[in-house]
């Protein structure tokens, strides 16, 4: 692996090569989301000084690509190609530790579609377990920045929901309420996850919890956007209310996950 985006701009990130001047770290971070592509100098300018590149900005641009090629890691230099009029990285899968995250989501994925959920729980918790942070954080925002990152949190946001919803359909509930606590916080607003909260609460008998869920939510959505929770969350709040027993969980059902896979994906 020669780069981390998954936390901030590394270089190698096992020896955490750390490039100090703020526009060579963008414009590294630039080529990286958009590997294998050439990118024309003048749009690596627009994106390194935010739509407002000094007139020098071609000449700088080629300045600081020389001075990364004589400072990086020979392994690492060697990835930046100059192409007619721009320049890119030459990346191959695995290049990128974000190319790792994907790949364990979609294994992730495809255990949990084929009802293999002990592998869907190891693959997700492999995949999380690559981050260090929000994606690219110390590099300043542009167009591929911003859609990478905007890309990331999502996918990240749904290999944590798909693993809390494989903790709860596996009866592994304490680590359910943990995750999903911590999901509900961040995001108060998703429906799905106080779907599962509601349900996981109720597996370990804390209906009146599973109740406030509901009524904060509705109070959220209220003060938000003016609406009610969807159909579907209304009925399963009116099955809470008349406490049907089908929500409960088995009394034999095993409360944690084994250690190995346990642990928050929030850092």
């Amino acid at each position: 692996m020669k780069f981390g985006i998954l936390g901030t701009y590394l270089i190698l990130p096992g020896q955490n090569y750390y490039i100090n001047a703020p526009k060579q770290r963008n414009l590294m971070a630039v080529l990286t989301v958009n590997e294998n592509v050439l990118i024309p100098v003048e749009r690596l300018a627009q994106e390194v000084w935010h739509g407002e590149p000094p007139p020098s900005a071609t000449n700088l641009i080629r300045q600081y690509v020389f001075r990364l090629r004589r400072s990086l890691p020979p392994a690492v230099s060697r990835t930046i190609v100059t192409g007619p009029g721009g320049y890119k990285l030459r990346l191959t899968r695995g290049d990128v530790d974000s190319h790792l995250f994907d790949a364990n989501v979609v294994r992730g994925r495809a255990a949990f579609a084929a009802g293999r959920l002990e592998d869907a729980v190891r693959a997700l918790s492999e995949a999380l377990a690559a981050w260090r942070g929000d994606p690219l954080a110390d590099v300043d925002p542009s167009p591929s920045i911003l859609a990478e990152t905007r890309r990331l949190g999502e996918r990240r946001l749904l290999a944590i929901e798909m693993r809390a919803d494989a903790y709860l359909r596996l009866g592994w509930y304490d680590e359910a309420v943990e995750e999903l606590a911590a999901l509900v916080t961040l995001h108060p607003e998703r429906e799905r996850l106080r779907d599962m909260q509601m349900r996981v609460l109720c597996r370990v008998g804390r209906r009146a919890d599973a109740l406030a869920v509901y009524r904060d939510l509705r109070q959220t959505l209220a003060d938000g956007v003016g609406i009610e929770p969807g159909p579907e969350l209304q009925r399963l709040h009116r099955r809470v209310l008349d406490g049907d027993p089908a929500l409960s969980g088995p009394p034999d059902a095993r409360r944690s996950t084994p250690a190995r896979w346990s642990g928050s994906a929030y850092r």
